[in-house]
């Protein structure tokens, strides 16, 4: 597989393959962290927001308010809390 890999690279084939590391890492980390959920067994809650409502809560995070900004204001927003 990794010559195949290296092969699929082309030129810059150390940062193509650092590339495929780490995504390989972030999906092993996401594994992880729900199997951490399912054996913690946690409960969530769905909470249903006003779109004004979440622009006041996330305002500290600008990739979220520029996400909910782009939202027609009568759009229906759900966050979910974890216990």
């Amino acid at each position: 597989m990794l010559p195949d890999l290296l092969v699929s690279c082309g030129a810059n084939k150390q940062s193509c393959l650092l590339q495929h590391v780490m995504s390989a890492c972030s999906i092993m980390l996401t594994v992880m962290l729900k199997m951490q959920v399912v054996k913690e067994s946690q409960s969530f809650q769905r909470v249903v927001v006003t779109r004004d409502e979440a622009l006041a809560m996330f305002q500290e995070n600008k990739f979220k308010v520029e996400i909910i900004s782009g939202l027609p204001q009568t759009a229906t927003i759900s966050l979910y809390r974890s216990s």
